[in-house]
């Protein structure tokens, strides 16, 4: 190459001068499509997460309005009858460990309570 003044420049560009550009900006969207992607999949965890936690809390719920209503019936049989066996007791407490684990504690956690003071009868036998 020539100026003006009659100078001769030599013109040098080395392939890392040219491909240092080139190389940079492929491995910058390579790592951003690499950060897209894994911030995709650590969404999409977490949405899965929420569902599961939303499917859980309706199981616990379904679960626990079962077995209250299982409670509220043998209880009130035997609150009706007026007087419950141990094994009777024992299969009822059996039911409301659970129920009283899932958050029950209402109506029927006041039956269990008059469960337990009814007189006991000698029949050990079960009743359901």
């Amino acid at each position: 190459m020539q100026l003006k003044g009659g100078e001769k420049i030599d013109v040098y560009i080395s392939w890392v001068e040219i491909l240092y550009p080139v190389i940079s900006a492929i491995l910058l969207s390579a790592f951003s499509y690499v950060v897209h992607k894994l911030t995709s999949v650590a969404n999409k965890i977490d949405d899965d997460r929420r569902k599961d936690k939303v499917l859980e809390n309706f199981r616990d719920r379904a679960l626990q309005q079962l077995l209250k209503v299982h409670i509220m019936d043998v209880s009130d049989k035997y609150i009706e009858r007026g007087c419950i066996s141990r094994v009777e007791l024992e299969q009822l407490g059996y039911l409301f460990e659970p129920y009283e684990g899932l958050g029950g504690n209402d109506i029927a956690h006041a039956n269990m309570e008059l469960c337990r003071q009814l007189p006991r009868t000698k029949k050990e036998t079960d009743e359901y």
